[in-house]
C-alpha cells in the first residue's frame, strides 16, 4: 500500500486574482483608518487578509512565517534609526538648537538667499540626521522663523525647506525608508543611493534653480 503523502502545490495567481488581492487589502486599510480605527489594528487586520489570501494559494504557514520573519529581521535597522531620530529631534528642542539657528538666522542670513539656502540647509540637515520630518521640525522650523521676520513669502520658504528635506532624507545612508528599501530588496545601501542619484540629482538642481529665481 502506498502511504507517500500528498504534497500540495502552491497554486498560481491569475493577474486579476493578484490585482483584486492587492486592492482588497488597500480597500480595507484605507477604509479602517477613515473609520477612525487605530493604526496599528488596521495594518495588522490588513496583514491577516493576506495571510488569508496566502492560505487560499495552498501556501504553506510555515513559509508565510518564514517570510514574516524575513521582514521583520530586514526592518530592524529602519526601527533603530526612527527610534535615535526621534531622540536627537527632542534633544535639539530640548537643548536650545531650534532657537539658536533661529536667533544667528536672523542676524546672518540676508533675505536674498533665504529661499534657496532654506532648500540647501534643509537638504544638508536630513542627508546628516537621515530624517525629513526631523530636518522640518528642526532646521525647517527656525528658517520659517527667520522669514516671518522678512518680506520673504513664508510658504515659498516652506517649501524650500520640504524639498530640501525629501531630497536629503531620500539620499541620506541614515535614511529609514532608504535602509529600509535597501534592505527588504536585498541590495547593497550605497549601491542602492548610487542607483538614486540618476534622478534625483538632476530634480534637485531644478528645484533649486527654480527656488532662486523665485526669491
Amino acid at each position: 500500500m502506498d502511504k507517500t503523502k500528498t504534497v500540495k502545490t502552491r497554486k498560481t495567481p491569475t493577474p486579476a486574482f493578484a490585482v483584486i488581492s492587492f486592492l482588497v487589502i488597500v480597500a480595507v486599510l484605507v477604509a479602517l483608518i477613515n473609520l477612525g480605527v487605530d493604526t496599528t489594528m488596521s495594518v495588522f487586520i490588513a496583514a491577516l487578509i493576506a495571510v488569508v489570501i496566502a492560505l487560499l494559494l495552498d501556501i504553506p504557514w510555515a513559509d508565510v512565517e518564514r517570510t514574516l520573519l524575513r521582514v521583520v529581521s530586514d526592518c530592524i535597522p529602519t526601527f533603530l534609526i526612527v527610534i535615535m531620530v526621534g531622540m536627537l529631534v527632542g534633544i535639539w528642542m530640548a537643548g536650545g538648537t531650534v532657537p539658536a539657528l533661529m536667533y544667528y538666522g536672523m542676524k546672518l542670513i540676508s533675505p536674498k538667499i533665504l529661499v534657496p539656502l532654506a532648500f540647501v540647509l534643509s537638504g544638508l540637515t536630513a542627508e546628516f540626521t537621515g530624517t525629513s520630518f526631523g530636518s522640518v521640525a528642526t532646521m525647517g522650523i527656525a528658517l520659517v522663523g527667520v522669514a516671518s521676520t522678512t518680506s520673504i513669502p513664508v510658504p515659498l520658504v516652506i517649501a524650500a525647506v520640504v524639498c530640501g528635506a525629501w531630497f536629503g532624507d531620500k539620499m541620506s545612508p541614515l535614511s529609514d525608508t532608504t535602509n529600509l528599501a535597501s534592505g527588504v530588496s536585498r541590495v547593497p545601501l550605497y549601491d542602492h543611493i548610487g542607483s538614486m542619484m540618476y534622478t534625483t540629482i538632476p530634480a534637485a538642481l531644478v528645484a533649486l534653480v527654480l527656488f532662486t529665481a523665485a526669491a
